[in-house]
C-alpha cells in the first residue's frame, strides 16, 4: 500500500534527523506539583528540548547543550565545528584542589553512579557526587513565554553545592560556553566553502560578557539589509553570559563565569545562578529578570510558571494519559518559535529538519499543529494561521516552506492540501473562539517589505478560487495532488482530502470520474482523519480502510478524530494503544500536537 511506504519514508527521515533520537532508557515519575519528569537510566546520549518562543536549548544527558534560535535564521550559537548538530560548553568543579569535569564525553555526567539526570517540564537537572561528601546540582531551566510573539530569550543555570560530609570544603566553579555561530543550513558545508563566516567580537561589563557575530564574505554574495528576506544570515543575534556571583573572563574564545573559591561548612549549601541568552536587548535586565523569578525548586526554576501556562489536565484520572498530555503540551510550547520576519509565532511541524537544515517544513504541518492550539492556546492558533497566510501568493498558492530569514524558494509544484488545511484550521478556530472579527483582520502578505495588505476573508476567497480553478491533469480534472510527498514517492496521489471535503458535490460527476476517485487503496495516511469524518462514506468502508491502516505506530493517531465521530469507544482504545507505542521523551512536536488534538476531540 502506498501509504505504508509513505509512513516508512517519514519514519526513516525523522529517525535520521532527530537530535533526540537516541534510545536511552528512562523512568517516568510525577513531581509534587503533578508535572511529569523522567530519570535517564543509562549512559546513552539522550536529548531534551527546553525553550520558549524566543530561545531553544537542546540539552544532552552528558551535560552538553545547543543554544539555538529560529527568530531569524535557524542557527546554533555555540556550535561544535567538529560535530554538526552539537554544541560546546564546559562546567568544572574544584573541591579541595581536585578538579572534576562535569559535562561532555568522559566527564562525570557519563559515569554510572556518579551522576543522575532528570528532565521534565522546563528543566533538565544533573545531580553529581563529587566525592568526600560533596554533592553538586546543575540545573538548566527556561521560563515559558507568557504571550505570543514574546518571551525572555535567556536560560538559567542554577548550581548548588551541598557539603554532606564533615569538615569545611574549599570549592570553586567554572561555567563556560564557546561562542560559534553556525546557521543550520551551513552545518554540512565545509567551513571554507560557506558563503559567509562570522567573526566574534566580545565586550565585558560588570558580571556580563557579550559576544557578537560579524559576517565576513568568503564567496561572492550580495549582502542584504537586516530587515530584508535572505537565504543567508547577515545580522546574527548576539549572545551573553551573566552571573550573580562570579568573576567573568574571556579565556581561549570562551565566555566563562569563574566563581572564585569559597568555603563550604559541613551540612551547608551554596547556590548561584548563571544566565545565558540573546543580547540584542538589555542583557543585564533580561538576566536579572530571569534570576529574580527563579524558584528554589529541584523540578525547575520556573515550575510554577509552567504549571500556570500549560493546559490543566489535573482532572484526567488516567495517570499515563495525564503525563502524556503534559509532556506533549510542554513539547509544543518549547518548540513554538517567533519569526521576526513574519512577526508571528508558529509551531514547526518538522522541527528536526529546521534544527538540522534550517528549513521550516512544511506549512501543512504548521497549520495542522494549530488545531490543538485552538483548544489550548487560541492566540497561538491565530498567530499560526496568520503566519501561513502571510506566505500566500496573490493567486492563492501557499508555499511548502521557507528558509533563512523569511526566504521562500520558488517551486513550480502545486498541491491542494495546504489550502484545505488552512480552511479547516480557520473553521476550528472560529468554532472554538467565536472570534469572527478575525475574518476582518488585515494581514501583510509576502514579501512583507512591500507592505501590501489583504483581509483574512480575501485571502480565504483566493484559496477557494485556487482550489476551484486549478484542477489536476488526471482524467477527472477534479483535484490535484494532495501532498508534498507525492513528488518524491508517487506520480499522482489520489486526493483523499479533496475527496472527503467535496464528496457530496462530486457525486454528480461520478460518471465522469469513473473509478479514479472510488478507490480507497491509495489514500495517504495523512488523509485518514478527513476521510473518516466524511458522512458520504459508509462505516463499513471506513472500517475496511482502518483495518488496512492500523499498526502504523504513532501514525495510528491520525485515525482517532475521524473514528471518534462514529465509534467513540474504539477511538479511545486506539488512542490509548497508540500512546503506548510512543517514546514520550522523544516525541516529535508534530506528533505531540496531534496527541493533544486527539485528546480534546475525544473529550468532545
Amino acid at each position: 500500500m502506498k501509504y505504508r511506504f509513505m509512513f516508512v519514508f517519514a519514519v526513516l527521515v525523522t529517525g535520521l534527523l532527530a537530535a533526540s533520537a537516541s534510545a536511552a532508557d528512562v523512568k517516568w515519575d510525577t513531581a509534587p506539583d503533578g508535572m511529569p519528569y523522567c530519570k535517564v537510566q543509562s549512559t546513552d546520549d539522550a536529548a531534551f528540548l527546553l525553550g520558549n518562543y524566543r530561545i531553544k536549548v537542546n540539552t544532552h544527558s552528558d551535560g552538553i547543550y545547543e543554544l539555538m534560535s529560529g527568530e531569524r535564521c535557524w542557527a546554533r550559537f555555540n556550535a561544535d565545528p567538529a560535530r554538526p548538530g552539537y554544541g560546546r560548553n564546559k562546567a568544572v568543579a574544584v573541591v579541595d584542589n581536585r578538579e572534576t569535569q562535569l559535562v561532555g564525553a568522559g566527564s562525570l555526567a557519563t559515569r554510572n553512579g556518579k551522576c543522575e539526570v532528570y528532565a521534565g517540564v522546563g528543566f533538565v537537572r544533573y545531580d553529581y557526587d563529587l566525592g568526600n561528601g560533596v554533592k553538586c546540582s546543575r540545573m538548566i531551566s527556561v521560563m515559558p513565554s507568557e504571550k505570543v510573539n514574546d518571551g525572555n530569550p535567556v536560560f538559567l543555570v542554577t548550581v548548588t553545592f551541598h557539603n554532606t560530609g564533615s569538615g569545611t570544603k574549599r570549592i570553586s566553579y567554572d561555567e563556560a560556553f564557546s561562542p560559534c555561530f553556525v546557521p543550520a543550513s551551513y552545518q554540512l558545508i565545509p567551513e571554507k566553502e560557506r558563503p559567509l563566516r562570522y567573526h566574534i567580537d566580545t565586550e565585558i561589563s560588570f558580571r556580563c560578557i557579550t559576544a557578537s557575530f560579524r559576517p565576513v564574505q568568503q564567496k561572492f554574495i550580495q549582502f542584504a539589509t537586516p530587515t530584508a528576506r535572505a537565504v543567508d544570515e547577515f545580522a546574527p543575534q548576539s549572545v551573553f553570559l551573566y552571573c550573580d556571583k562570579a568573576f567573568l573572563v574571556v579565556n581561549d574564545g570562551q565566555l566563562k563565569a569563574s566563581v572564585d573559591e569559597f568555603k563550604l561548612r559541613s551540612r551547608r549549601k551554596h547556590t548561584f545562578h548563571i544566565a545565558i541568552g540573546f543580547a540584542n536587548e538589555d542583557s543585564k535586565a533580561l538576566a536579572e529578570a530571569v534570576i529574580a523569578k527563579a524558584e528554589d525548586n529541584p523540578f525547575g526554576a520556573f515550575a510554577s510558571m509552567w504549571k500556570k501556562h500549560l493546559p490543566d489536565f489535573s482532572d484526567e484520572r488516567d495517570q499515563e494519559r495525564r503525563m502524556a498530555m503534559y509532556t506533549s503540551a510542554h513539547r509544543v510550547e518549547a518548540s513554538a518559535v517567533y519569526s521576526k520576519y513574519f512577526q508571528e509565532t508558529f509551531i514547526p511541524g518538522l522541527a528536526d529538519i529546521a534544527y538540522r537544515f534550517g528549513e521550516n517544513v512544511s506549512n501543512r504541518d504548521h497549520i495542522n499543529a494549530a488545531l490543538q492550539a485552538c483548544h489550548t492556546n487560541p492566540e497561538l492558533a491565530r498567530s499560526i494561521i496568520r503566519y501561513v497566510m502571510k506566505q500566500s501568493g496573490f493567486d492563492g498558492i501557499i508555499p511548502e516552506s521557507n528558509k533563512g530569514y523569511g526566504y521562500i524558494p520558488s517551486d513550480s509544484y502545486k498541491e491542494n492540501n495546504i489550502q484545505l488545511d488552512v480552511l479547516n484550521a480557520v473553521a476550528e478556530y472560529l468554532e472554538k473562539t467565536g472570534n469572527y472579527d478575525f475574518l476582518e483582520e488585515w494581514i501583510t502578505v509576502y514579501p512583507l517589505e512591500r507592505g501590501e495588505m489583504q483581509s483574512v476573508m480575501t485571502i480565504l476567497e483566493r484559496y477557494f478560487l485556487y482550489l476551484r480553478d486549478n484542477p489536476s491533469q488526471s482524467a477527472s480534472r477534479l483535484a490535484m495532488q494532495s501532498a508534498y510527498l507525492d513528488k518524491f514517492i508517487v506520480q499522482m496521489e489520489r486526493s483523499g482530502r479533496a475527496s472527503a471535503a467535496f464528496l457530496e458535490a462530486l457525486k454528480e460527476y461520478s460518471a465522469k470520474a469513473g473509478e479514479h476517485f472510488r478507490s480507497i487503496d491509495d489514500y495517504g495516511i495523512a488523509e485518514l482523519p478527513y476521510i473518516l469524518e466524511s458522512k458520504a462514506i459508509t462505516n463499513y468502508d471506513k472500517r475496511e480502510l482502518l483495518d488496512e491502516a492500523m499498526d502504523a505506530g504513532s501514525a495510528d493517531l491520525r485515525a482517532v478524530p475521524g473514528l471518534s465521530t462514529f465509534d467513540g469507544i474504539e477511538a479511545s482504545s486506539l488512542f490509548r494503544d497508540s500512546l503506548k507505542k510512543i517514546d514520550m521523551e522523544n516525541v516529535p512536536v508534530k506528533d505531540a500536537a496531534w496527541i493533544l488534538y486527539c485528546y480534546y476531540r475525544l473529550k468532545e
